[in-house]
């Protein structure tokens, strides 16, 4: 008895010939498509054959291009066991990850094969599409109708929910909370909405721990007239991360600022596959979690309140918001208190307005990241930038805090500042995002210097530095020894702080490309 053997020629490589498979004995592409039944093709073999013994034997994108070859490929693709596989090696992938929800049902024993697949392919595309020539584009362009019409919107890290500012057609604002993959319909829905009375503009969104409960924190700008009898129009507010609104001196505003938080019990309660949107059930379980969004904090104030950033600082989470012009409110959203900074006016520029436009909370150092811009006058230079760090005072206490460094920027035409957020891993966050981020080198924090013929950027980056042996004093640290963040040892530490030492301009975009509030 005769015995024929078949070898089968793989080619994935990222050329511009389309993926083919080539069988020993021959055979066209006319015999292929059109031949009748194939003997030999690679998906008549079992498959547990293709995923255990082939598929483990290719990379992600080889993965992704047997995925094109065919349907019954593409159906194979998709096994669990095709992904899970993957999950060791996520850790060591040279491209950033997508954060995932802090909760149990993205943990190592949680996660689907399809989560994994959308982290994964998520990461590649990002990774290719902004290390390109061309400004990022879009792979695809989903059409959904809102119901309302949104003014701003804030996506969660990893783009599994979004909130929006939104006015319905009888002027009524309120803050909406979406989810962008329903497990029932695999799109946008629709969760919970909460009325703000007035318009909600310089929006934040992120996932922190409150009181003990993981959730997506709120937070947001407000204005209203001092005076209640007042009817006129105010005017809009422009992006946040720019100089302050001109002001009526004959209409008096009150300005603050709110921080709402929903849980991530209620939202997954919402985005149970049980209950499809647009169904009774549906109408239902929404209607007992219609009161889920909480207020936890209200900064109430006449002063005209600036940019705004969402951080957790020894595992409790914290709102910080600038009151024009050089003070920044630090409030506890667990306790309510509240700490006061006061940046002095830089002596270089006695005779000059000065004003914060944007900052951002550096909690393991436990300073503030300030971008400060000192205005000229039309007829003498550029407006100077002032880039500076400041530590957080004891808090509770209002205190006048000189920065520890600082660095001068004089650019033109600079219209607004915009900075990236950090991504570090919530309080109590028990998906796999920690196991995936341990040992990455800390991501810079980028500033976006919008100007009219363009945008430069510079990048701050992460400085590996030497903790002493006997850890200094300071709050911050002592708290990270108590959790275990930090271990004191006779031997001297290191660990990663940003400096301003390490910040440096890294390339400047066309006017084509914009970056938003």
């Amino acid at each position: 008895m005769s015995r024929q053997i078949v070898t089968f020629n793989f080619n994935f490589g990222q050329t511009s010939q389309q993926n083919q498979l080539t069988v020993a004995n021959g055979g066209g592409l006319w015999k292929r498509f059109f031949g009748g039944r194939r003997k030999l093709a690679l998906d008549l073999l079992p498959a547990d054959i293709i995923v255990d013994e082939i598929m483990s034997r290719l990379n992600m994108k080889d993965i992704g291009a047997l995925r094109r070859v065919n349907w019954n490929l593409h159906l194979l693709t998709k096994q669990p066991a095709v992904w899970k596989r993957f999950l060791p090696q996520l850790p060591r992938m040279p491209f950033p990850l997508p954060a995932l929800p802090p909760t149990a049902k993205y943990d190592r024993h949680g996660l689907c094969a399809l989560d994994i697949e959308r982290l994964v392919t998520r990461a590649i595309t990002f990774d290719n599409n902004w290390l390109g020539e061309k400004c990022p584009q879009p792979y695809y362009i989903m059409p959904y109708a809102t119901y309302q019409h949104l003014l701003s919107m804030v996506l969660l890290p990893g783009s599994h929910y979004m909130v929006a500012s939104v006015v319905d057609g009888a002027g009524q604002y309120a803050v909406m909370v979406w989810a962008m993959e329903h497990p029932s319909c695999d799109g946008p829905v629709p969760l919970v909405i909460r009325y703000t009375e007035f318009k909600a503009y310089h929006l934040q969104a992120k996932y922190m721990t409150v009181s003990g409960e993981k959730g997506i924190t709120i937070s947001f700008l407000r204005k209203r007239h001092k005076s209640n009898t007042d009817t006129r129009d105010i005017p809009e507010s422009l992006q946040a991360g720019g100089p302050a609104e001109p002001e009526d001196p004959y209409m008096p505003l009150k300005y603050d600022c709110t921080t709402l938080h929903i849980t991530l019990n209620s939202l997954d309660i919402l985005t149970d596959r049980r209950y499809k949107p647009g169904t009774k059930e549906f109408e239902h379980v929404a209607r007992a979690q219609r009161d889920a969004i909480k207020k936890v904090s209200s900064i109430r104030t006449g002063r005209q309140l600036g940019a705004l950033t969402l951080e957790e600082i020894d595992g409790a989470a914290y709102v910080a918001v600038v009151k024009r012009p050089d003070t920044i409110v630090l409030e506890n959203l667990s306790t309510n208190v509240r700490t006061v900074i006061q940046c002095p006016h830089p002596q270089a520029y006695p005779n000059y307005d000065c004003q914060i436009w944007n900052l951002r909370l550096l909690p393991l150092q436990r300073q503030i990241f300030v971008i400060r811009t000192v205005t000229m006058t039309p007829t003498m230079a550029n407006d100077v930038h002032l880039l500076e760090l400041y530590d957080i005072p004891p808090f509770g206490t209002e205190k006048r805090v000189t920065a520890n460094e600082s660095r001068i920027i004089s650019l033109e035409g600079v219209t607004n500042i915009q900075m990236s957020d950090l991504l570090p891993a919530p309080e109590g966050d028990e998906s796999i995002w920690p196991m995936l981020s341990k040992g990455r080198l800390p991501p810079p924090i980028t500033v976006y210097f919008c100007r009219e013929r363009g945008v430069q950027v510079y990048c701050m980056w992460a400085k590996l530095v030497e903790i002493p042996a006997s850890p200094p004093a300071t709050p911050g640290i002592a708290q990270n020894i108590k959790k275990g963040k930090m271990k004191a040892v006779a031997e001297p530490q290191k660990w990663y702080y940003y400096t301003l030492e390490a910040t440096r301009a890294t390339w400047c975009l066309s006017s084509a490309f914009s970056v938003g509030a």
